[in-house]
């Protein structure tokens, strides 16, 4: 078992959420929809500057087999070889 972590930064782009009451009565009032729509803009235009999503992702990792770092660069040397060897006749 290892513990693994991972940092990372995510843009919010496009948002489609919007404002409402869940009430229909306020929702259909000439006020109520001004306003959100005035709040669904400047949301929306926030999100545009500012949505900026960091998050830290820490994983419990089961190994299923242990390799130490030599094993791993050899198996990348042997990996790249036989992948030359298959292509060797193109060239």
């Amino acid at each position: 078992w290892r513990i693994d972590g991972e940092l990372s930064l995510a843009k919010v782009i496009t948002s489609s959420s919007s404002f409402s009451s869940n009430r229909p009565g306020i929702d259909r009032t000439v006020l109520a929809k001004g306003l959100y729509q005035v709040l669904d803009r400047e949301v929306g235009a926030a999100y545009q500057q500012h949505g900026w999503l960091p998050t830290l992702n820490v994983y419990l990792v089961y190994q299923l087999c242990r390799r130490n770092k030599y094993e791993k660069v050899a198996l990348l040397i042997n990996a790249n070889n036989r992948a030359r060897s298959n292509f060797s006749h193109l060239t």
